[in-house]
């Protein structure tokens, strides 16, 4: 997480960490639990009142690289193209049904007047997260999301639904995109 940092030294920033794991959030829990101003909400952004299927690695499986039981994806494809490194990764292989809330009701629910930054990772969702943006009162300063497992289409469209919203876009890291609303 590019962020951690940020939100571990800098109390001030008012921020909504969302998660769809179970183990993810309780983890996320104990890191912040003292930080008031770190909220963690449970749930996948996506169409309001609906579930996702996330597929992800076992939270029981051992034997596997630390950042394993991290992954889930809405594609089953993402999560079957670590193999390289896990190579019985489908042996590990579980799906979660998780509900899901729109961008703009996390943020109302949390009362959030805008949203400054707007971080995304989440294995070949992010361009449907980015969207979303159309759904808040105004636009984020600033966003940064993953491209690396959007097809070369869909990161072609993310750019230029980004770039029709007034926002430079600049890839970074090898596989995330950093996106700033002009002036």
């Amino acid at each position: 997480d590019p962020f951690h940092r940020f939100l571990i030294e800098n109390i001030a920033w008012e921020s909504i960490l969302i998660e769809p794991q179970s183990p993810c959030v309780q983890t996320l829990q104990s890191i912040y639990a003292d930080r008031p101003n770190i909220r963690i909400e449970h749930a996948a952004i996506g169409p309001e009142q609906e579930t996702l299927r996330l597929y992800k690695v076992s939270d029981t499986a051992v034997g596997l690289p630390h950042w394993a039981n991290q992954l889930a994806s809405a594609r089953r494809e993402v999560i079957l193209s670590h193999k390289d490194r896990i190579p019985d990764i489908e042996q590990h292989l579980q799906t979660e049904d998780v509900r899901c809330l729109g961008l703009a009701h996390v943020v109302a629910k949390h009362r959030f007047p805008r949203v400054d930054l707007l971080a995304s990772d989440t294995e070949g969702f992010d361009f449907e997260i980015v969207k979303q943006i159309d759904s808040l009162r105004s636009m984020p300063e600033v966003i940064y999301y993953e491209h690396l497992h959007l097809s070369k289409l869909e990161y072609e469209q993310s750019l230029g639904f980004l770039k029709d919203r007034g926002y430079l876009t600049q890839a970074v890291n090898n596989g995330d995109t950093f996106a700033m609303k002009r002036c």
